[in-house]
């Protein structure tokens, strides 16, 4: 089973093409959302507009054995528990190297109240077909009310 190593969210994300390393700029742990108007009702979701990438690396668990077919799993929660994006799937390999990275673009965060939402990562090697929790990525959310 291939093993978690990081996630984060970040603004920018490149990988040198010689070095192969990694570099992360503007890395997201909260974000304030503006509100104009009166309070919603609760449960309104407000899609929130971000460009963000979730960037993620994966390693195999037995660096002898390659792991070809891999698939991790991305849902996004709010602080109630109650699921507001995904699951998005994203298969990748380690076949051919004891390392993978998944980049994945978040344009919009579904915001149903302030709070502290979780980003789970689960992941899963076929033939396999249970998935096994991997990470947590915490990120708070503040709301701005603006006047009408």
């Amino acid at each position: 089973m291939a093993e978690h190593v990081w996630s984060l969210i970040c603004s920018h994300f490149s990988v040198d093409a010689t070095t192969h390393n990694v570099s992360l700029n503007e890395i997201i742990e909260d974000i304030q959302v503006k509100q104009v108007g009166p309070p919603l009702p609760p449960g309104t979701i407000i899609p929130a507009r971000v460009n963000w990438k979730l960037a993620t690396t994966w390693a195999r668990s037995d660096r002898a054995v390659a792991e070809v077919e891999v698939e991790e799993k991305v849902e996004i929660y709010d602080p109630d528990g109650r699921r507001v994006a995904g699951p998005v799937i994203n298969p990748f390999s380690l076949a051919d190297t004891v390392r993978a990275r998944t980049v994945g673009d978040l344009q919009v965060l579904p915001v149903t109240h302030a709070g502290t939402y979780k980003i789970q990562l689960a992941v899963r090697t076929l033939p396999h077909l249970e998935w096994m929790p991997a990470a947590t990525v915490l990120l708070d959310v503040t709301f701005e009310r603006s006047p009408p």
